[in-house]
Parts: structure tokens; C-alpha cells; sequence
């Protein structure tokens, strides 16, 4: 179990926020997977700071089985980092069908969800020696959706109208 504190500005009900991401993944084509959140745990940063990793499976389709690492920096002295960090976890708690953030990362576990995965175009790199170093193309996660809901036969279910009899 990997608990944390929520800072009261965090609490509340969940709301649409901004994602920030930006990790080493592999590359895959851009789009939407269902996938979900197998293991978290907390990590103390280069800075003093904690972060929450999360670690997400791709379950469905051709590029089953491919996972991407969420670093969120739920500790840090800097407030932006915190705030990116809970707008964060907001998200990826209100696509796993969750009305707040939790303080137990485990209630992330196990519930499926649309990563949206987009391309980050490489940037170059000097390496250890000086020589510079072409940077490769990788996926980032860029958000977090609720799956759709899924009716009778497969198809998406459509708002329901208001009939007045």
C-alpha cells in the first residue's frame, strides 16, 4: 500500500485539469488504449521531494503489454510542481471512474482507462565523450480518459433522449 497526503486544495471533487507528462517510453503509433494502472510506488526525488510512480499497461490491441511509467511529483518546494502533480492524479483518478483523489495509490490499481499516447519528437544529446547524439522519437502519455460506455451489442451508448408522455 502506498499512501500519501492530499493537500486540501486537492481534495475536492474532481474536475477537469491539464496532464503533464514527459517520460523514456517506446514508440508506438499516436491514438487511445485501454490500459490500466499494475504498480505504484513512492520515490524520493534528486531535490529533497517524493513522487508517486505509476507504472501503466497498454491491455488491449496490437501493442498489448506495452507500459509507460508516470512520474508525479506529489512533494516538491516548488507549488507549480505540486500543482501539475494533483491535476495529475485529479485526471487519472476521474478515468479510473473515482470522485476524488485518493490517498491510497492501490485504489488506482487494476481499473481500466484511455491513455493517450502522442509522439515526442527526439532532441539531440551530447554523450559522455562530447560527441553529439541524434535523440529518438518516444510515446508520452498525454492524458487519461474514462472509457466509454459500451451498450447492448457493442456500440456506444447514445444520450438518452427525454420522451414526454
Amino acid at each position: 500500500m502506498v499512501q500519501y497526503s492530499v493537500p486540501q486544495q486537492f481534495s475536492g471533487a474532481i474536475s477537469d485539469m491539464v496532464i503533464s507528462s514527459g517520460n523514456k517510453m517506446p514508440l508506438i503509433p499516436e491514438g487511445k488504449y485501454t490500459g490500466l494502472i499494475v504498480k505504484s510506488e513512492l520515490q524520493p526525488t534528486s531535490s529533497g521531494g517524493t513522487m508517486l510512480v505509476l507504472t501503466f499497461v497498454v491491455t488491449q490491441g496490437e501493442h498489448s503489454d506495452t507500459e509507460f511509467v508516470e512520474r508525479i511529483n506529489i512533494v516538491n518546494s516548488n507549488d507549480t510542481a505540486v500543482k501539475i502533480a494533483f491535476e495529475t492524479l485529479a485526471k487519472i483518478a476521474k478515468a479510473a471512474g473515482l470522485a476524488s483523489i485518493p490517498q491510497d495509490s492501490n485504489l488506482l490499481h487494476n481499473k481500466p482507462m484511455q491513455l493517450v499516447v502522442k509522439t515526442e519528437k527526439g532532441k539531440p544529446w551530447t554523450d559522455k565523450e562530447g560527441n553529439q547524439r541524434e535523440g529518438s522519437d518516444r510515446s508520452v502519455l498525454k492524458g487519461f480518459e474514462a472509457l466509454p460506455q459500451v451498450g447492448v451489442g457493442g456500440h456506444q451508448q447514445a444520450n438518452p433522449k427525454q420522451v414526454a408522455w
